[in-house]
């Protein structure tokens, strides 16, 4: 008995979905609803080894991933973006083509990342970004707005040159997030009562710096 067969004598009728490239219809097997999902979004195999010769490329790979944190329900990473509403725009659900042209090639070093995080997979919300760029921007990273300018704690840290646990801890105690950046390390952030300047903690003689 051939598939198609089998899928036919099944408690559910199989669903027909075509190709996004040729239109050649699939049979999918209708009783897995997040399989059908996701193959209507995918290419058939002779398309997606032969259309555009990435099948096997890491911008390939990013953009089949997108998929799957998006539309399988199974996936592992579902709950923190499908789960919670996260799309991805129609024109890259449909063709990877399309998204090449929007995204251009996957440099080395980098993978997708959304600016913003609570956005979709859309032209002007993504990037490719390095692993510095990915860890500012995860959504439990604390965002600090100073004159305006919103960057994460550990993007301020690096331009001010002080540590970015240091500046958690400062926020936590509750500084002023201007302070907290500017203050260098080892002051209190108390103000000196002439110079109104951060001044240093104390060193006992014979400690370490």
């Amino acid at each position: 008995m051939s598939r198609s067969e089998w899928l036919m004598l099944s408690n559910k009728p199989p669903v027909k979905v075509p190709c996004t490239i040729c239109g050649v219809t699939k049979v999918i097997n209708a009783r897995h609803a997040s399989t059908a999902a996701a193959a209507a979004t995918r290419p058939c195999m002779s398309c997606s080894h032969s259309s555009h010769g990435l099948s096997r490329s890491s911008t390939y790979q990013s953009w089949r991933s997108m998929l799957k944190r998006c539309l399988k329900t199974t996936n592992h990473n579902y709950m923190n973006y499908g789960g919670r509403g996260i799309t991805i725009c129609e024109s890259w659900r449909q063709r990877f083509e399309n998204f090449l042209q929007d995204m251009g090639v996957r440099p080395d070093g980098t993978t997708l990342d959304r600016i913003n995080v609570d956005g979709n997979y859309e032209p002007g919300n993504c990037r490719w970004a390095d692993a510095v760029q990915q860890q500012s921007n995860r959504r439990n990273s604390l965002l600090i707005t100073i004159d305006g300018v919103t960057k994460s704690a550990g993007t301020w840290a690096r331009e001010s040159g002080i540590a970015t646990s240091l500046v958690h801890m400062r926020i936590g105690r509750g500084w002023d997030p201007r302070i907290a950046i500017a203050t260098p390390a080892g002051a209190t952030g108390r103000r000196h009562k002439n110079t109104g300047m951060p001044t240093r903690t104390r060193t006992r003689k014979g400690a370490s710096p």
